[in-house]
């Protein structure tokens, strides 16, 4: 195991040791996924620049053009868990297609897409296989475990290593918790307390 210095990413089984990413990582600048959208504001992503985090949602399909592709989701795991979209078309498709879900990912030079949804949606799109390194597994990224009404659990990413909840599940439950409180509060205050 070993915690990755600059995200604090923790990887098992690595495939590549922090010296090697060091080596990756020289003359470019790391932007966290945590910030990317504040990075594509302050025109950082115009330089040489990299990102590193967990991807822990794919999707194949096929392009109008019927050219297949891959689509990817992923986070660094810190605070809210923000979260970038990844397309990866042509020969990167065809290499890192099979890729598995919560491998840690460093991408390099990728191309930042315009958010044509107006969300502020952050996608990077990956046309050359080499911008893309596995660096192993990742040791924290996990489902919340919480229950959805219908009884199916939650499919909301969250870091293990700070919570098995999601931050809509931790606010539900301390809503709850918050609101029995003036209950039992009440019923130990007596008559004239």
């Amino acid at each position: 195991m070993m915690m990755e210095k600059n995200t604090k990413v923790r990887i098992c089984n690595p495939l590549v040791d922090q010296n090697g990413i060091d080596v990756r990582l020289i003359g470019k600048t790391l932007i966290p996924i945590y910030r990317f959208k504040e990075a594509i504001l302050r025109r950082e992503t115009e330089g040489d620049w990299c990102t590193l985090g967990v991807m822990y949602f794919k999707n194949m399909a096929t392009s109008k053009n019927g050219n297949p592709y891959t689509l990817w989701k992923m986070s660094d795991l810190s605070g809210g868990i923000n979260s970038i979209s990844v397309m990866l078309f042509g020969k990167s498709h065809a290499r890192h297609y099979k890729i598995q879900l919560n491998r840690v990912l460093l991408i390099t030079a990728a191309k930042v897409m315009e958010d044509k949804s107006g969300k502020g949606d952050v996608t990077i799109c990956v046309n050359n296989p080499e911008e893309i390194v596995e660096l192993g597994d990742s040791i924290d990224a996990g489902k919340c475990q919480a229950k959805k009404p219908d009884g199916s659990g939650c499919t909301a990413l969250v870091n293990l290593s700070s919570c098995e909840y999601c931050m809509y599940h931790v606010k539900k439950a301390y809503k709850s918790v918050s609101n029995k409180r003036g209950d039992l509060q009440s019923s130990f205050s007596g008559p004239g307390s």
